[in-house]
């Protein structure tokens, strides 16, 4: 009964303000969300990003490639080592973390994903063995802060072409909610509108 009443309001009030199509546009698409990674697709090198070397290794192993680009002129070649950076988040927020990977033939790799302190088991963890390169797939998966500062890790053995990061916080239900029930009033306030002129 809420949303019937809240849906009607909604209809009656964009109705009888006679909003246009571009007005009303403009109030039911949502803002674009930024990803909080910055430099995600390795245009800038490896600005943003701190590498730390394998245990057993004294340097990680990568390179920028424009042949590692998945999107724009570069991406990342990752040979063996980690790749962290710090974001700023909310704690209780959450977010949708995404990449795109391509792992490459290879007798054993190993791909994992920390969100937050590298001491706990790794959110995502891949590891096979790849005959052929396997060609580039998307990965995404909700993560949510538990403080200010939360350290993105990615480890690897080897190689992968890594490329496209981003964190974007997900909305909330009721933000879906918003712009589903402005949506349908809208459509329903065009209808009223052109059957009031006819």
């Amino acid at each position: 009964m809420k949303f019937s009443a809240l849906f009607l309001f909604g209809t009656v009030l964009i109705a009888s303000i006679g909003l246009s199509e571009r007005a009303l546009a403009a109030v039911i698409v949502p803002p674009v969300v930024s990803s909080l990674v910055e430099n995600g697709g390795f245009e800038d090198g490896w600005d943003h990003w701190t590498p730390a070397a394998w245990e057993g290794q004294t340097a990680a192993i990568f390179e920028i490639e424009s042949a590692a680009a998945h999107g724009g002129d570069n991406g990342a070649f990752l040979t063996c080592g980690y790749l962290s950076q710090s974001l700023s988040t909310v704690p209780g927020q959450s977010y949708e973390l995404s990449f795109w990977l391509n792992t490459l033939a290879s007798p054993y790799s190993i791909f994992e994903v920390w969100w937050g302190p590298t001491s706990a088991p790794p959110n995502l963890y891949l590891a096979g063995e790849y005959d052929v390169d396997s060609g580039w797939e998307f990965y995404h998966f909700t993560v949510t802060a538990s403080e200010s500062q939360t350290l993105l890790t990615i480890g690897f053995d080897p190689p992968f072409y890594f490329d496209d990061v981003q964190v974007s916080a997900t909305p909330e239900p009721a933000t879906f909610a918003i712009w589903s029930l402005l949506g349908a009033a809208g459509m329903t306030g065009r209808w009223l509108r052109r059957r009031k002129a006819g």
